[in-house]
C-alpha cells in the first residue's frame, strides 16, 4: 500500500512530510481520506484538497469518499456541488466503501440536495452494514423503534442495537491498536 501511495504523490507540493510507516493510508485534519497528510511551511488548505482530489482520480476510495464528502458539505474551501459530490460517493460505493454508503444513505434520509428517499437510505445503510459500519447500523435501529421508512419493529430494533454496540467495540478496539499515522 505505501508505494501505491508514494506513487500518487510523486509531483505533488513539497509542503507535506508523508509518513513512511509501510502500513499507512492517507489521513488529512480529521478527514479519512486514505493517505496520511502532516503539513509543513507553505501547506494550504488547497494545496490539501488538491492532494485528496488527485488521490481520488487515482483511484483512491477513502479519498473518493472524503472529495463527495467536501463537495456535499462545502468544506475546507470546497464549493457545494451536489452533482460532484454524487459522482465521487458513487465511486466510492462502487467499490464497496461503507462509510460513503452510510454517509449517502443519511443524505437521502434526510433529502439533503436531493429528493428524501427513506427507502435506497435503509438499502444504503443494510448493505454499509454489512460491511462492518456501526454508524448505518445505528440508523437502521433508530429507523425500526420509529417506524421510519420501515414497519416498526421493536425486536428488530433492539437486535440492531445490540449490532451497534458490539460493531462499535470491535471499532473502538481496533482504532486503539493502529499506529499513530494510520487512519
Amino acid at each position: 500500500m505505501a508505494g501505491y501511495i508514494f506513487k500518487i504523490l510523486e509531483g505533488i507540493s513539497s509542503n507535506y512530510i508523508i509518513s513512511n510507516n509501510s502500513d499507512a493510508s492517507v489521513r488529512d485534519s480529521g478527514l479519512n481520506c486514505g493517505i496520511v497528510i502532516k503539513p509543513s511551511a507553505g501547506y494550504s488548505v488547497d494545496d490539501e484538497v488538491a492532494l485528496i482530489t488527485q488521490a481520488a482520480q487515482m483511484g483512491l476510495v477513502p479519498s473518493m469518499f472524503t472529495l463527495g464528502f467536501l463537495y456535499h458539505e462545502g468544506a475546507k474551501g470546497v464549493k457545494k456541488d451536489f452533482e460532484k459530490s454524487m459522482e465521487w460517493l458513487l465511486k466510492a460505493i462502487e467499490n464497496e466503501y461503507a462509510p460513503a454508503m452510510s454517509y449517502l444513505g443519511f443524505i437521502y434520509y434526510r433529502g439533503d440536495g436531493v429528493t428524501v428517499n427513506k427507502t435506497k437510505a435503509i438499502e444504503l445503510w443494510n448493505k454499509a452494514m454489512a460491511l462492518g459500519d456501526f454508524i448505518s447500523c445505528f440508523h437502521l435501529s433508530l429507523a425500526y423503534k420509529r417506524g421510519d421508512g420501515v414497519i416498526q419493529d421493536e425486536v428488530i430494533a433492539e437486535k440492531l442495537w445490540l449490532r451497534y454496540l458490539e460493531l462499535k467495540e470491535r471499532y473502538e478496539k481496533e482504532e486503539q491498536t493502529k499506529p499513530d499515522d494510520e487512519p
